[in-house]
């Protein structure tokens, strides 16, 4: 959903923040205001106008308190004090900050995307001069160097996490340390995620990265199986489940995630679904003395699915999907209708299996004539290709990782893909 399209954010928006209230924060460079959304408010409700241009990152502090990059002018990061209502200067940088940080101990972080280092301050001292605490003031990609330092986190033990962008991958920095492990990306420990400049990233409660990857046009985020992708999983456009360039992100207590979308310029929200990963289907519980009628009665007879119906699925809400092969159409019958509620209509030939998922997109076989399986999306109602066979698939399934199986009667084995990732390249995991 978008929540905040350019005539409001302005073009090219870099700076978001949402804070443990839900307020959530966004800076329009051209006009140089600060925009305020408060008490779930779909208009801003306040702004705060200053004397800032290019401002990539901002940091809001629980007292109210606003840190934001104060652009090339002035090469210095400045601070709104909620206090007094005015801007002051609480760090020297000499260069822009990408990433803004301030940890538990009032200690804030900048990183320096030109100079190549992250720079930290105390601010409860006068000085404005920070120190280095991470890269050498040189491009370079060996565990002490950065290579264009984005987004930053900084976790209760004072770890310092760096989107280290043109080396592609994400560096943790353990507190005391100038030698980075990295844990995403290009030159991982172990494989993760392959990176394509990333420029945010975030550690959830439960020590999972969440990370903005930027030329891939995307959100992904650890899990207990690795890597997924979370956000704009479809390439690079402007619809409604695709990002341009995003910039950085920020999470409300919900767990709903606010993305500075910098290509499309504006920020965009995705909610997040609590039975995400729970099945799209359902998975009865059973005595083991369990019988049926031995008296069947047709729910729906040929001259509404056609001869030879073989593709068929019920959700969870009980909805069914049928599809009649001849028509090319698929049937859905909603709200125990005795009659179909809804029907699809589409270019495909004699599916053999269907899967319909949480949100309502439907992927079917229709690899006898067009060789591919295929995707009807609920929300612009268009179908896509997912996947090219050479042969029906018998058997489709989406498991809560987003892997999608196909079986291939005709080849004797089954193959996967991952939904979350591009290009999608399909493995054999049964038969051969």
């Amino acid at each position: 959903m978008i929540f905040a399209s350019q005539p409001i954010v302005g073009e090219n928006v870099k700076a978001i923040f949402i804070d443990t209230n839900n307020s959530i924060y966004v800076v329009n460079q051209q006009q140089k205001k600060i925009l305020i959304w408060q008490n779930s408010s779909s208009t801003p409700t306040k702004t705060i106008e200053g004397d800032f241009s290019l401002t990539t990152p901002v940091f809001v502090t629980p007292n109210g308190d606003i840190y934001l990059d104060s652009g090339l002018k002035r090469k210095e990061v400045i601070k709104w004090k909620a206090e007094t209502g005015r801007f002051e200067a609480v760090m020297k940088v000499g260069s822009q900050c990408y990433g803004l940080f301030v940890d538990i101990n009032s200690n804030l972080y900048c990183s320096s995307y030109l100079i190549h280092k992250v720079l930290k301050g105390d601010l409860s001292k006068s000085s404005l001069n920070p120190i280095v605490i991470a890269g050498t003031g040189y491009p370079g990609s060996d565990s002490h160097e950065l290579y264009a330092p984005f987004g930053i986190f900084v976790d209760v033990n004072l770890n310092l996490y760096v989107a280290d962008s043109s080396n592609h991958r994400v560096q943790l920095f353990l507190f005391g340390e100038t030698n980075a492990i990295t844990v995403a990306g290009n030159g991982s420990y172990r494989f993760t995620v392959l990176l394509n400049y990333p420029t945010a990233v975030i550690l959830d409660m439960n020590k999972y990265l969440l990370i903005v990857d930027s030329d891939n046009n995307r959100i992904v985020g650890e899990s207990p199986h690795g890597f997924r992708c979370l956000a704009g999983c479809y390439e690079q456009g402007n619809q409604s489940n695709q990002l341009h360039f995003p910039i950085t992100f920020s999470f409300d207590s919900f767990g709903n995630m606010f993305v500075a979308d910098q290509g499309n310029s504006r920020i965009t929200t995705f909610y997040l679904m609590n039975n995400f990963s729970a099945v799209s289907f359902n998975q009865p519980q059973l005595c083991l003395s369990a019988t049926w009628s031995h008296d069947a009665i047709t729910f729906a007879n040929q001259s509404i699915v056609g001869e030879w119906p073989a593709a068929f699925f019920i959700d969870k809400e009980n909805s069914i999907y049928v599809i009649n092969q001849l028509e090319e159409k698929m049937f859905v019958w909603h709200n125990s209708s005795h009659s179909p509620s809804n029907s699809i209509a589409g270019n495909f030939s004699n599916p053999q299996s269907m899967f319909v998922m949480s949100n309502g997109d439907i992927y079917l076989d229709d690899g006898f004539r067009n060789m591919k399986v295929t995707k009807w999306i609920s929300d612009t109602k268009r179908f896509e290709t997912v996947m090219e066979v050479k042969s029906p698939c018998y058997g489709l399934f989406i498991d809560v990782e987003n892997n999608m199986y196909c079986s291939f009667t005709d080849e004797h084995r089954v193959e996967k893909i991952n939904l979350n990732n591009y290009p999608m390249t399909a493995t054999t995991v049964a038969g051969t």
